[in-house]
């Protein structure tokens, strides 16, 4: 049950990141569209690289037994920085 949620779950995100991507470049001036297209994506891989840099062991950040919780306060914390 778990594996099919995950699965269903990363197929749902990569499309809403897709249509999401595909309608801020169409709606955005034609001047800054690719930059648009870019920060959109430059955004993902960022945050991808920066839970992978706070989970790993190797940096003793929050990637410990301990600490591991602590992971879900990151992205609760960016949300509240956009409120």
């Amino acid at each position: 049950v778990l594996l099919l949620g995950r699965v269903s779950v990363g197929v749902v995100a990569g499309v809403a990141q897709m249509a999401a991507g595909s309608y801020m470049t169409e709606i955005s001036p034609i001047g800054v569209r690719g930059a648009v297209g870019v920060c959109s994506q430059a955004g993902i891989v960022f945050g991808i690289a920066f839970a992978n840099f706070l989970t790993a062991p190797v940096f003793h950040t929050l990637g410990t037994r301990e600490h591991w919780r602590m992971v879900f306060l990151v992205p609760s914390a960016f949300s509240l920085f956009q409120l």
